[in-house]
């Protein structure tokens, strides 16, 4: 575990700001967590930087291919197929992970994207 002092913390609800405070990095659970005094109560939050926003619902197709985050992108929609893609296994479903890519195994959660058409092909589901 990483430790952090600093003399001077703001509540990020209230924007008191306290003299003493801490942040301590866990990089088992990939969390940030900051404490702080305020009006002599403590505080504490705790930031999850990376975490995955992945839901069964939250999926709306497939990108073109690999982009920055500044840059345009096409987005291959329902029904449509997604080409020059890697590692896609011909007759096969496949689903997105929680770090954003495509695999044959489900994660947590299961998020079906589409069936493998050839190696570098995906049909994307409707």
């Amino acid at each position: 575990m990483l430790r952090y002092s600093f003399n001077f913390a703001c509540d990020y609800q209230t924007g008191t700001a306290s003299a003493t405070s801490s942040i301590v990095y866990n990089p088992d659970k990939k969390a940030t967590v900051f404490s702080w005094e305020s009006g002599g109560v403590g505080k504490t939050s705790i930031l999850t930087v990376g975490a995955s926003s992945l839901k069964a619902n939250n999926v709306i197709g497939i990108s073109d291919g690999d982009h920055a985050d500044t840059t345009n992108a096409t987005v291959n929609l329902a029904n449509s197929i997604s080409r020059n893609q890697t590692g896609i296994t011909a007759g096969q479903t496949h689903f997105v992970l929680p770090d954003g890519s495509i695999s044959t195994t489900a994660g947590d959660p299961s998020v079906s994207v589409g069936t493998g058409i050839s190696t570098t092909e995906l049909i994307i589901e409707g």
